[in-house]
Formats: structure tokens, sequence, C-alpha cells
């Protein structure tokens, strides 16, 4: 089990370089694929690299979706300052020009994102494999436009699971949630965007934005931070075409110190450093100033503390909110079945033209003990099975005797339970379901899929959200002497099947205790 940052002690702030390595997490946002094959914007590997040439032992990792792996240098030392680029360009713009990649709406793709980031950060494979990117490190994220929604939701998972993000930047943040000025959003678009939160595990925040007249120069917006509002008409003179690019470019200017430098896409010239950077936004004391590579942690301002992350799921979107297929594409996952929307709600639907889903990486916590799904058969057909299988870092695949479910009758809503033993936790993973035929023949079924979740086996989680709590207290008492197969049914504390006084014993004696 990796060490969590909130378990390491706090080290004297330094005003010169860090007392422990770094590890830094940039974000792009929005970014239009035309049709064309996503490609990483130049500008967030130009960041990257400059973030670490600020460092003697900086090294600079790019992330790939289609196997969730970090490339980069080999051999990583545990003393060295990490620069991690994560690259989620596929559903970054919705498709707006172009059909959009991944069936169903548009609906949380950040929050998808931000989940696969968090599993990339607590399991990472590829150059980083086994190499701890949060244990005793400071944790440094940032992210422009849409980017600072992906943010939020990985520093959600990360508050609740207690690991402490030590700075985390938003340049310019642009949810797509019709709150904002959106021209080349055509229109009306809600997508579902968070906006980015001082969490409790969040320790400084900073925002640098701007705003405009131009409905198509996206704006940003203060996000009650320490928000610097960056002057439009100075931006105006040189840099980008759109004044929303301008304030990566800006922040650019705060990591690297130099004249006539590029971030890969535009430069930096000896005009635009005496004008953008003058005053209280002088390089020298503001932007990356305050990272702990840049040397400036004790002119941070004193920020309060933020609220509690609320509870979130394991497996994110079990339940295809919306018709939306956020978390089983764009980062490893994907497939041929469809979420279908009825009367009765959003559901996966498998069928022998479309007869397979995996969802994206996903981190299994140590106390994560079973997967639950609801299914039902519209069509049957008497030798075919849905298979539940899960595939971990280096591909081996555990298939689930006890969930392959038979699908030889049709009948309404069913639960059922695959009992996740057998996996060694504290890792990520890639969970499949798929239609198969015993025979190895063609298949013939349909079935539906829907409110699939991990279920904990945390000592005292009554209601087995992850979380020990007064919930717990009240869900064993309204299941008061009800018996189960242990750990399965409501109430069951202890996990002795029985509900009774000593799993109220059991949720006091592990009190607030969390399982992410």
């Amino acid at each position: 089990m990796k060490t969590p940052l909130g378990a390491v002690a706090v080290l004297a702030l330094s005003a010169g370089a860090t007392a422990q390595p770094t590890t830094t997490v940039i974000t792009h946002g929005l970014q239009f694929t035309n049709g064309d094959p996503p490609v990483l914007p130049a500008w967030s590997i130009g960041l990257a690299d400059a973030i670490a040439a600020r460092s003697p032992s900086g090294l600079v990792y790019i992330y790939h979706p289609p196997t969730g792996e970090w490339l980069g240098p080999a051999s990583p030392q545990p003393g060295d300052d990490i620069v991690l680029v994560f690259d989620w360009v596929d559903e970054s713009d919705g498709g707006i020009f172009c059909p959009f990649p991944f069936p169903g709406e548009n609906w949380n793709y950040t929050e998808g994102a931000g989940d696969a980031l968090y599993a990339a950060l607590r399991d990472p494979s590829g150059d980083l494999e086994g190499f701890d990117l949060l244990g005793g490190r400071f944790l440094h994220m940032m992210g422009h436009s849409r980017g600072p929604s992906v943010l939020d939701k990985t520093a959600r998972l990360l508050g609740h699971a207690g690991l402490t993000v030590d700075h985390l930047t938003a340049m310019d943040p642009h949810p797509v949630n019709n709150t904002l000025d959106q021209c080349l959003l055509f229109g009306t678009q809600i997508w579902g965007d968070l906006v980015a939160a001082q969490w409790e595990n969040v320790t400084f925040f900073d925002n640098y934005y701007r705003t405009d007249s131009n409905i198509c120069d996206l704006d940003g917006m203060p996000l009650g931070v320490l928000d610097v509002l960056l002057p439009e008409n100075v931006l105006e003179n040189g840099g980008y075409g759109f004044s929303h690019s301008d304030t990566h470019l800006w922040y650019h200017g705060t990591v690297d110190l130099g004249v006539n430098i590029t971030d890969g896409e535009e430069t930096i010239t000896q005009a635009m450093r005496d004008t953008w950077w003058t005053g209280n936004l002088d390089e020298s004391i503001t932007g990356f100033h305050y990272s702990r590579i840049g040397g400036g942690v004790l002119d941070r301002p004193v920020q309060p503390v933020g609220p509690t992350p609320e509870t979130p799921d394991i497996l994110i979107n079990g339940d295809f909110e919306q018709g939306s297929l956020f978390g089983w594409m764009g980062h490893t996952g994907g497939g041929t079945a469809e979420v279908r929307d009825d009367a009765g709600g959003e559901y996966l639907r498998l069928t022998p033209s479309g007869s397979s889903m995996t969802h994206n990486w996903f981190y299994l916590p140590e106390c994560g003990r079973a997967l639950e799904l609801r299914y039902r058969v519209p069509t049957p057909s008497a030798d075919d099975r849905l298979l539940v299988s899960v595939t971990d870092r280096s591909g081996a695949v555990t298939q689930f005797n006890a969930g392959a479910i038979p699908l030889d009758s049709g009948a309404g809503w069913t639960s059922v339970q695959v009992d996740l033993g057998s996996i060694a936790p504290d890792q990520s993973l890639l969970l499949s379901v798929d239609l198969i035929d015993d025979l190895a023949g063609p298949t013939g079924a349909t079935v539906d899929i829907d409110d699939l979740e991990i279920l904990t086996g945390l000592l005292g989680d009554a209601n087995a959200d992850g979380t020990v709590n007064f919930m717990d207290i009240t869900t064993t008492l309204a299941n008061w002497l009800n018996d189960y197969s242990p750990g399965t049914g409501p109430g069951d504390a202890n996990l002795d099947g029985t509900v009774d006084f000593a799993d109220v014993t059991a949720s006091l004696g592990n009190w607030l205790t969390t399982c992410l």
C-alpha cells in the first residue's frame, strides 16, 4: 500500500529549493481535433520541459491514453522531480468539429478523465511502473480551460484517500456547464463540468484568469481562491490569437524567466516581457514562484481549509448517467456495446453485434471486496453467458466463474455479486463485461447491465459507502437482526452475516476510517 502524503510529517517550508521531491501534473483543456488524430498541444509539453529545467533532476513523462502508461525516461530515481503531462485530447472537445468518437452524450467526460488520472497516479505503469508518485512527495497539479475540472475530480479522489495536493493551479478555468461564453461551442452546451474548488486536502490554490466581451474568446472565472485577474488589454499585445490561450503562456513566463523563449507554439518577446509581467504580476513574486520548485512557498497567502470531499464511487459511472459512457471510453476502456435510455433510465446493452465493454482503469482500494451489478435478459439464449473479468497492469486477466451469468431465461432486473477476494488490492484494473457463447459459437442473447458498483469490506462500514460514520449506525439499526451471507448485506458492519450489537461496536471502533 503506497504511503499517503497525509501520513508524512509536514516539512518546514523552504524559501529555496524544496526539501523533498515533487510531482507536477499538467492538464490541457478543450483541444479541437478537427477530425484529425488527437495530438497533445505543444504548449503543455513546452511547459513541462520548462518546469523540469528549473529542477536539477527534473524528468518529463507523457500519459498514453490507449494503454494508460506514462512514457518518458527509464529508471527514474526517488529523489527526481517528476513532471507529468496528462493527455485527454480525444474527449476534450466533445466532437464539435468532428463526430464525437465516443457513444453517448458528452456528459461528465472531465470526471472520467480525472478518474483515469487518479488511477495513473496511484498505480503508474509504463516507464514509471512501480514508482511512487505520491508518497513522500509534494504534488502540484495545474490545468488550463477545462483542465481544472479534470483536476478537481482527481483532487476529490485523493482527498478521500487521505492524500494531500500541496498546490493546485488553474489557468483561465472554463467549465462547460452553460455558465460562461460558448461561441466556439455552438450555443448552449451543458457537459456537467465541475467548477474546481479548494477541498480540505488542497494546501494552496492559485488561479490566473481573464475575461473580455468577445464571446468567441472563452472566458475564465474566479474560483474563490487566490484569484489573479490578468489584464486583457495587455494580453492582447503579442502571444496567441485568443487571450484564453495567453493565460498559459503568461504562466509559462513565470516558469522560464528568459526572453525570446517559446512554449512550443508562441514566443515571449522582449516587448511582452516588459509589459505582461509588471507590478503585482512580476514573475518573481507570483505564478510559478509559489511552487515548491519555484522557491516562494513562504510567500503564499494563507488560505482557509476547504470542505471535505464527498465519498466517491470506486467504479465511476456504473449507472451510465445521462446516457454517457464517461469512465468507459478514452483511457484504455471501450467496446462495442451501447448505452440505451428509456423510461426505466439509462443502462448498457450487450447484443451479438455489440457484445463487449471495458471500463477505463480504476483503482481498487485495499477494502474493495465485490462487484455488484444488475442485469436483465430481454432476449434469452440457451448457450450464452455474461462474463465478468478484470485485467491488471501486467496484462494478466482474471475471469470470474461466479461472474459467468447464464442468459437462458428472460426476467426482470436481477442483482448479482462477483467476489473480488482473489484480486490483489491497491492496484489499477480494467473491468470488462462480455457476451459469450459456451460452445464458442455465435451469440444470440441480448442482456442489459446497470448499477455496477464496487462494494467495500471496510470493517464498520455498514452501508458499504467507503466511510465509517453515523450513516452506518443508522443502516445497522434499520436492518437489525437480519441474516445474510457474511459481508453481503446492509447493516453487517463486522461482516459476520448477522446484524446485531457487534456491528454497532465495529462501526464505533473504526469511526471515520475510509476506504479509497
